[in-house]
């Protein structure tokens, strides 16, 4: 028999996939849909997914540049090759059309742009989360009662929305994958008892050894298996040490041949004659030189400790905090924690439940190490070293709800409304991130760490409430991103994508498109035949208003808050004031204003934020495109907000050039 909820799952879960898509590929996907020259991390990726999948060979030497960091280098990119092995079976399905039509790409992989070659990267980006969302639901569903749609938002909540449609060529979509695919085979590996057992644990094993392949420092999830495993035996009251051992030794054979397989990959790969960077991007020092093992000891029980107070930074800092920014790992992990620390001291097999308690913290270190060590949110979107927390925030929540069973206490009903509402945030910060063309790192060189970047994501949590708060957020016009194909050819959002369109747009954004709709009706279908289950993790309209309420009001505190500082509105007001004062002396020198008859960038600075001056001479305009901190000047300098722009400039003019 159906679940009472299954038309409303299905329902519910097309909506919510449909207007996650729409949202983000219309407005936030332009980057990497315009791109014509990938660099840095996004070169390397194409690196590898061109040498696998349309050469079919390991020769690295004719691929494309990494752009900024070493232009003329042609080599071994300096990134591991996991997403290539993903992505190249796309790569080599869909460059047979670039070879039908003998497209350049095929002898010269520099020359990508508008090639089938470079779209199948992109589209495997989606299809890689999609199948990692629908696996993460699957593997839920098959222990509690949850909604798909609610699964989805848990999913798209952490911010990989950005690595998915936005900058597609990341790791980040791929390495999603690998650890839902890890998440549902550890939770299928516990729950059989038949002879596919082994399938599951093999399963578990590929699934950690392509996280390692596309992320060298994701080796912690090696353990998530036997932790998962051993969580959900102890929770169920099922633990049984044989049966343990078995699975867990099952998952341990199957992991030597995967490993095999990768390292001799990786040797060949990198021990080849093919050139290899020294050094790549921006390297800091993380680490003291040791001279002697005292001073080796001190020096790492001194650095633990300053380090280990960075922490609050990573969970409620003003950059990108966890709570919002990825709260399935926030709440998730809280709750593992919470529930190994107090069935420990209230259920029997205390040992068990502390060693298992343990060893999640081990799982922890890694991921947190990584970014205390480093410093830096990622240089590009959110704290990207710790998505290896993510499966283990939905192990953390499927615990605490086969803890609970299918009582629901007010604390729980609250707790998973909170998660809901700050997922639906996590879920619209990358398109806000991405939407704003005066966007981007602050200018403030110092972040949250202490560390000096020269740009940093200090206030990011404040400049996205802001721009999320801002009248013109969701009134972007539809053709900033790859969604112009759906306009009439004459409409002028298409006139001014010209440069970017090639002949085979408008089909590969039909095909993106045709992808997630298929997902969606596939996770429809998978609602329709759920069968009723006892423990439920579901959210009620009675909770979820009001503490959507609660969480509208703190983000617009800490937006007030930060308004407040009027040190930071004089800051931003400060370079152009200093324009200002060159354009009078000019004047006062020459007679008149330096002409130029159109708004043209005169400056723009490191996070993108443009200096725009227009004067015939006699009245001149100097206008500073910055909309997120629009608001934040003009609430102390009033005289500076552009009439003319109220919501998204501000600068300085002569009183006849005060509406140009």
């Amino acid at each position: 028999m159906p679940s009472r909820y299954a038309w409303k799952d299905a329902i519910g879960i097309i909506l919510v996939i449909g207007t996650v898509f729409c949202l983000s590929y219309t407005i936030g996907a332009n980057a990497w849909w315009y791109s014509k020259e990938a660099i840095h991390d996004d070169a390397c990726t194409l690196g590898h997914s061109f040498t696998m999948g349309l050469d079919f060979d390991l020769d690295y030497m004719n691929e494309v540049s990494l752009g900024k960091y070493a232009k003329s280098y042609r080599g071994t990119p300096p990134v591991p090759p996991g997403i290539g092995v993903l992505s190249a079976p796309f790569v080599a399905f869909f460059s047979i059309f670039d070879r039908m039509a003998e497209h350049p790409v095929i002898q010269n992989h520099a020359q990508y742009f508008g090639s089938w070659a470079f779209f199948a990267v992109g589209l495997s980006s989606s299809f890689y989360f999609l199948m990692g969302a629908y696996l993460y639901y699957r593997g839920l569903r098959s222990l509690i009662d949850i909604s798909p749609a609610f699964v989805f938002l848990l999913c798209t909540g952490t911010g990989i929305l950005f690595y998915v449609l936005m900058r597609p060529l990341m790791a980040h979509a791929f390495e999603f994958f690998n650890y839902a695919l890890c998440f549902f085979a550890s939770v299928q590996l516990y729950r059989e008892e038949s002879r596919r057992q082994w399938l599951y644990a093999l399963l578990a094993a590929i699934a950690v050894t392509l996280a390692w392949l596309t992320r060298l420092h994701a080796i912690f999830p090696v353990l998530f298996p036997p932790l998962a495993l051993l969580g959900l035996m102890l929770t169920m009251q099922t633990f049984d040490r044989r049966t343990f051992l078995a699975k867990t030794a099952q998952y341990v054979l199957a992991l030597v041949p995967c490993f095999a397989v990768a390292i001799a990959l990786m040797y060949g790969i990198y021990a080849g004659p093919a050139p290899k960077l020294d050094s790549y991007g921006n390297i800091y020092s993380y680490v003291p030189v040791y001279t002697t093992f005292i001073a080796f000891v001190g020096d790492v029980i001194a650095l633990v400790a300053s380090r280990l107070a960075l922490l609050p930074v990573i969970l409620v800092g003003n950059s990108f905090p966890l709570w919002c920014f990825m709260p399935i790992a926030f709440f998730g992990v809280g709750a593992l924690l919470f529930h190994g620390g107090t069935s420990a001291r209230r259920h029997g097999q205390r040992t068990l439940w502390i060693a298992w308690t343990l060893l999640a913290v081990l799982y922890m270190a890694g991921p947190i190490a990584a970014v205390l060590l480093w410093r830096m949110p990622g240089s590009a979107y959110g704290f990207r070293y710790l998505y290896p927390l993510v499966p283990l925030g939905f192990l953390g929540f499927t615990l605490w709800r086969l803890r609970a069973g299918a009582q629901k206490s007010v604390v729980s009903r609250v707790v998973i409304a909170a998660l809901l509402v700050t997922s639906i945030f996590g879920t619209l910060a990358p398109v806000a991130f991405n939407s704003n063309p005066a966007w981007g790192y602050t200018q403030s060189p110092i972040n949250e760490f202490g560390l000096k970047e020269g740009v940093s994501a200090r206030d990011n949590l404040y400049r996205t409430i802001a721009w999320m708060e801002h009248p013109s957020f969701l009134r972007v016009a539809i053709g900033y991103g790859p969604a112009f194909a759906f306009l009439p050819r004459t409409s002028p959002e298409v006139a001014g994508k010209q440069a970017f369109i090639h002949a085979n747009t408008y089909a590969q954004v039909y095909i993106m498109c045709a992808l997630w709709a298929t997902v969606a009706l596939a996770f429809a279908f998978h609602a329709l035949r759920n069968k009723p289950a006892q423990h439920g993790a579901r959210v009620s309209a009675i909770s979820f208003i009001p503490v959507m309420v609660v969480f509208l009001s703190i983000w617009h505190i800490c937006f007030v808050y930060y308004q407040h500082r009027p040190e930071v509105a004089s800051k931003l007001l400060e370079h152009a004031a200093s324009l200002r004062d060159t354009i009078e002396a000019e004047r006062k020198e020459k007679g008149s204003y330096p002409v130029q008859q159109d708004f043209l960038p005169i400056e723009t600075a490191e996070n993108n934020v443009q200096f725009l001056y227009r004067s015939d001479g006699t009245n001149y305009k100097l206008i500073v495109l910055n909309a997120p901190d629009a608001n934040v000047v003009t609430l102390f300098h009033p005289d500076e907000r552009d009439p003319s722009r109220p919501w998204w400039a501000y600068g300085y003019w002569t009183k006849d050039a005060r509406k140009w």
